[in-house]
């Protein structure tokens, strides 16, 4: 799936230390801030090329997605290629974003990033977004207009990952399920596909999250994260093959004893009898 430059082969000992050299940033360190389970659910990423990551609520699952593009920017310099995260809602898409940037532009470089949904995501509510919880502007991570496109237009499309990649960037795509269409015919190394049980219905075949993840020709390795795995007999919904098998799994209970997130509490609120 990757392009091989000229330009990384005659630059590979620079682009094999950029991460570094730049940015004293490397996936090693990355990877000693995961949580357990996030490390235990990438390291099987690592073994396989297609399959579903099913983690509780707030346990991190773009952490493992990150590491897992993260880990292959860095081992992989003198090669260009094309990286993809997918939800089905606008703002969680933009959620997104904000920790790639966060998690790997301060990190490995170069790559540039492409929105394919129906926000228009300029790169100043990118840059405020991402700046927000971070009170020292020196420490502050700017992506300039020319780094990001918000775009559902295919032309557009096509041409900004055709000049990105002639130009020796890697592309971040992230895209909501309804327009994976238009990136049918894109090549595409690693693609995580988040709050998968949306594209899983009892009507497989007329769910058109999952029609539009079956356009995507051109995709090395694949993997599907979900909280609420969706299953519908022994060949419907997340049980059909095509989602692979279940690589990796963790219950709430286990991220709940762990101390990763915090124990469900109910709190019952009676009315006076004044109040009737």
């Amino acid at each position: 799936m990757a392009i091989n430059l000229e330009i990384f082969n005659t630059n590979k000992e620079y682009f094999n230390n950029i991460a570094k050299a730049i940015y004293q940033v490397t996936f090693e360190d990355y990877f000693s801030f995961l949580y357990e389970h996030q490390k235990e659910a990438y390291n099987v990423m690592e073994e396989y090329k297609k399959g579903q990551i099913i983690c509780p609520t707030g346990s991190g699952k773009s952490k493992i997605q990150i590491a897992t593009i993260f880990k292959h920017l860095e081992d992989n310099p003198d090669h260009i290629d094309n990286y993809l995260i997918t939800s089905h809602r606008l703002l969680l898409n933009i959620q997104l974003i904000a920790n790639l940037v966060k998690d790997v532009k301060k990190s490995v470089a170069p790559f540039k990033l492409l929105f394919v949904g129906s926000g228009d995501i300029k790169a100043s509510t990118l840059n405020e977004i991402i700046n927000k919880d971070t009170p020292k502007k020196e420490d502050w991570i700017n992506v300039s207009a020319d780094d990001v496109l918000s775009t559902t237009n295919k032309n557009e499309i096509d041409n900004f990952i055709k000049i990105s990649n002639k130009n020796g960037y890697d592309v971040l795509i992230v895209s909501t399920y309804h327009s994976l269409d238009k990136l049918k015919d894109i090549n595409i190394e690693i693609a995580c596909f988040d709050e998968a049980h949306t594209t899983a219905s009892s009507q497989d075949e007329d769910t058109m999250f999952k029609a539009n993840i079956k356009r995507l020709k051109n995709v090395n390795r694949q993997y599907f994260f979900t909280a609420t795995r969706k299953v519908f007999n022994n060949d419907k919904g997340m049980n059909d093959p095509f989602y692979g098998d279940v690589i990796y799994s963790i219950s709430p209970k286990e991220i709940m004893d762990g101390g990763y997130i915090c124990e469900p509490k109910l709190h019952l609120v009676y009315s006076s009898d004044k109040d009737k």
